[in-house]
């Protein structure tokens, strides 16, 4: 099994003992990344039997359904921030001769 299947292994697993059900579809997540923790999470939408679309957060840190869409615009300006930061090091260095 591949990284990546085994990443969507674990996340089937870790939905379906929040839902208590097996009978879901995942139709997309993504990892919500906290700077300096190891507990990172997984907004995860899944489609159920019925047809119902929701919102699922499974991981270490507590994000409700109903904030995920302002939690993930949140964590999104700090990963820009993150990646601009690391862009301007990365100029840095190169003037500096250093990378």
């Amino acid at each position: 099994m591949g990284e990546e299947e085994a990443r969507l292994d674990s996340l089937r697993k870790r939905v379906e003992f929040e839902l208590r059900t097996k009978d879901f579809e995942i139709v997309a997540s993504a990892e919500i990344l906290w700077s300096g923790w190891e507990c990172d999470t997984d907004a995860v939408i899944v489609r159920l039997a019925d047809g119902t679309v929701k919102w699922v957060v499974v991981g270490d840190v507590d994000v409700s359904a109903k904030t995920v869409v302002e939690t993930l615009r949140e964590r999104k300006v700090a990963y820009e921030k993150a990646i601009a930061d690391t862009e301007a090091l990365l100029e840095v260095a190169k003037r500096e001769g250093l990378a």
